[in-house]
């Protein structure tokens, strides 16, 4: 069940109700999962909803929430392990009978589990299993159970995803909701051309120089080396371009200390571009927070994972930001990028549909132009913050008016 079809139908809700709501996460990195859990906590708590969030002590997402935010949320420390499962358990159904919640919202696959089990008989009206990816779920007896038993509604970022769940694990479709994570814009756009220089300031390359990019984390899943093969194969049809990785490798935090989780994928990804001899045109930027002024530098974006993808806020972003994109036809990509009209789709690991993707994007400009503003117009009235919290209030609202 789609939720601008289905969350909305009782618009005439005004969310008078204040709500308690408690967002459990096991995941110790700062992706999308927890990007979309953070700027849905910020945009409850200005309609003066209560969050709490259980995550493990010192991941991002506590920090930034204890930072940012201060006290406005509260932050409960869990290790959610296999071996601290026992105790999780415990700690959590104390914590339910302490705040009252009407909403529990679980992210990751073992704090879900726990939380969930947690949950069950303890009289939350809304309890929810959110899906944040499109990997396939295995129809196992006890994935039925968690699915259609432990939580009262399964929320996903993709259409894929939700039809998967419902033929796979016979999910209730009334109770099954798509919901993409919304893009927060920021205040004020930067000028394309100010940020190509400013791009281009930061890498030490000359100013006339224009970019091609991806944006998110740097994994094998994500097909990062097939954009680099992509443009390595077409780098001297395209002299004053440069490719530009933004983005780190998966981290955890342990403690205070921060331990890699994958050391050598990016190395191994220089390795390949020294190899090649155009380490001067290829250019990795590490992590960065704010990603906006690179949608706005870039002359395209490219998304090229192999199997696995929700509704992408690298891809929605981009589009928000008058970038043209290009993705590869997995999971919840299909959803946005209407191959044509919002963007350019290719198959998964085929380097020379990347190529003539990207060529196209760059030599046919009315008809990139016009995917552009179709896609903006698209993300700007489906996909921002203010459509996802409103969709997603509705849900809450309903579930504590129906007790």
């Amino acid at each position: 069940m789609v939720a601008s079809d289905s969350a909305s139908k009782d618009d005439s809700s005004n969310y008078s109700l204040s709500l308690t709501i408690i967002h459990t996460t096991c995941h110790r990195e700062f992706g999308g999962l927890e990007k979309r859990v953070y700027n849905e906590s910020c945009a409850m708590l200005e309609k003066g909803h209560r969050i709490v969030i259980a995550a493990p002590e010192y991941s991002p997402l506590i920090v930034k929430c204890r930072k940012l935010l201060n006290s406005s949320v509260v932050c409960i420390p869990m290790e959610f392990t296999a071996k601290s499962a026992f105790k999780d358990f415990f700690t959590l159904r104390q914590l339910y009978i302490k705040f009252k919640p009407d909403v529990l919202n679980t992210h990751g696959n073992t704090d879900a589990k726990i939380a969930l089990s947690a949950a069950w008989n303890s009289n939350i009206p809304c309890t929810i299993l959110s899906r944040h990816i499109s990997a396939d779920v295995r129809p196992s007896w006890y994935n039925k159970i968690l699915y259609n038993r432990l939580c009262s509604h399964v929320f996903t970022t993709a259409d894929y995803t939700t039809n998967h769940l419902v033929s796979t694990l016979g999910v209730d479709p009334e109770k099954i909701f798509t919901l993409p994570s919304g893009v927060v814009p920021p205040s004020e756009m930067a000028d394309r051309q100010i940020a190509r220089v400013d791009l281009a300031d930061q890498l030490n390359v000359n100013r006339d120089s224009r970019f091609i990019g991806f944006v998110g984390r740097v994994s094998e899943d994500k097909g990062v080396k097939s954009i680099i093969d992509a443009f390595l194969s077409i780098a001297e049809k395209i002299p004053n371009y440069h490719l530009v990785i933004v983005g780190g490798e998966d981290n955890i935090l342990k403690g205070r200390e921060k331990l890699s989780h994958s050391t050598t994928f990016i190395e191994q990804l220089r390795k390949m571009v020294n190899q090649s001899g155009y380490q001067n045109r290829v250019h990795f930027t590490g992590f960065k927070e704010d990603t906006w002024q690179y949608y706005r530098a870039f002359d395209c974006n490219i998304l090229a994972s192999k199997e696995v993808e929700g509704i992408s806020q690298s891809l929605l972003e981009a589009m928000y930001a008058r970038c043209p994109v290009a993705g590869s036809q997995v999971g919840g990509t299909c959803d946005i990028i209407i191959d044509g009209e919002t963007g350019l789709l290719f198959r998964p690991e085929r380097i020379q549909e990347i190529e003539k993707a990207v060529l196209q994007i760059l030599s046919d400009k009315s008809a990139t132009t016009k995917r552009i503003e179709k896609a903006f117009s698209m993300v700007n009235e489906k996909y921002t913050i203010g459509s996802m919290v409103k969709h997603i209030l509705n849900i809450y609202q309903n579930c504590k008016c129906q007790l």
